[in-house]
């Protein structure tokens, strides 16, 4: 058993890194590898990027891992047991970053055949526009010498490869009326009455399975939270919701917003659809030679993506990238997260066997 990386695993669950709250543990990677030897460290807020120093002429391989957590919703500190590693993040994804750390140590004095670049980086679960990985991607990562032949992003996947992933987008659908005394409705236009055939249309849109290079992707749209009036005697102007559209690798943004407008458009109901944010699918890279080594080497399954991860993010950059990590995706944000110590170990052995 690889106490060593149990213990690292322990002790970066015992820093608290919420989502922009990420330099104490930034910090403590970084002083963790200040003596590294064939490493160059940028760090870029609170994202650092190792990347090789004297690399040679051959395939490169980059590993993703963010730091931050959501709320900590753990009824005891981190703790082990022979099964489990308890902590917030255990899972979602610092089972993850605790793996690209160990691999990071043991790569730093082992000749290898292949480069390798080590991804360290804040705010993947709040915004997308205020990942850390914008500002990376702006002064580091884009630049032709830094990109990577394949990426793996090491979100928890129970050691399941997952290519490709569904878009997702947020949009504001306001339904207008005419406002007036609830006592003489007829005065009014009430626009809450005119949810009736809106909700009608998406109870019968329902959610529809894609085929991607033969791995199946189920887009679906859902009202996530509505509003409208404020006063109980006065019949309200306008009711807002908001939509949210998760869409296949094989729609990219524009279509999809194109799609919901045309979607939510009534000849005889007043409606204004605005978008509020989005993040992009990302496509299936089966055909990347590197992943099907990979693949056929260990015998891995393959997977599609249902939600959304920054694999996308970097597809929008050119770059092949999958997920692949220890933790268990139902775990996810869950109270009293954990990650199973024979699944970390797994994702460790695999990956060492695969890149040194």
């Amino acid at each position: 058993m690889n106490q060593g990386l149990i213990e690292r695993l322990l002790s970066i669950l015992k820093i608290k890194s919420f989502t922009y709250q990420e330099r104490n543990l930034s910090d403590f990677i970084k002083k963790e590898f200040s003596n590294i030897n064939n490493f160059i460290c940028y760090r870029i807020g609170n994202c650092l990027i190792f990347e090789e120093k004297f690399p040679k002429n051959a395939k490169k391989i980059s590993l993703y891992g963010h730091l931050d957590t959501v709320l900590n919703q753990q009824d005891l500190d981190p703790y082990a047991t022979e099964e489990k590693i308890f902590g917030c993040g255990a899972s979602d994804m610092k089972a993850g970053v605790a793996v690209m750390m160990e691999l990071l140590k043991i790569a730093d004095g082992k000749d290898r055949n292949i480069n390798l670049q080590f991804v360290f980086y804040d705010g993947e679960e709040g915004d997308y526009h205020k990942s850390g990985l914008v500002q990376a991607f702006q002064q580091h990562l884009s630049l032709e010498k830094y990109k990577p032949d394949f990426a793996l992003v090491l979100e928890p996947t129970l050691n399941k490869i997952q290519t490709g992933c569904l878009g997702t987008m947020h949009c504001e659908l306001t339904v207008r009326g005419k406002s007036g005394h609830s006592a003489r409705p007829w005065q009014a236009d009430n626009p809450i009455l005119k949810l009736g055939k809106i909700l009608d249309k998406l109870t019968k849109h329902q959610p529809k399975e894609v085929l991607v290079q033969g791995l199946p992707f189920v887009e679906s749209m859902s009202i996530t939270t509505i509003e409208g009036g404020s006063v109980r005697n006065v019949i309200p102007e306008e009711v807002k919701m908001n939509v949210n559209y998760r869409f296949s690798p094989l729609q990219n943004e524009k279509q999809a917003e194109e799609f919901l407008q045309s979607f939510f458009s009534f000849d005889e109901i007043s409606t204004h659809l605005a978008l509020v944010d989005s993040a992009p699918s990302c496509k299936v890279i089966l055909e990347n030679t590197l992943l099907q080594d990979f693949v056929q080497k260990f015998q891995l399954p393959i997977m599609p993506k249902q939600a959304w991860t920054d694999i996308a993010r970097l597809s929008l950059h050119g770059i092949d990238a999958v997920n692949f990590g220890p933790g268990d995706p139902a775990q996810a944000h869950q109270k009293n997260e954990f990650v199973l110590v024979e699944d970390l170990l797994k994702n460790y052995q695999i990956l060492s066997q695969f890149l040194l």
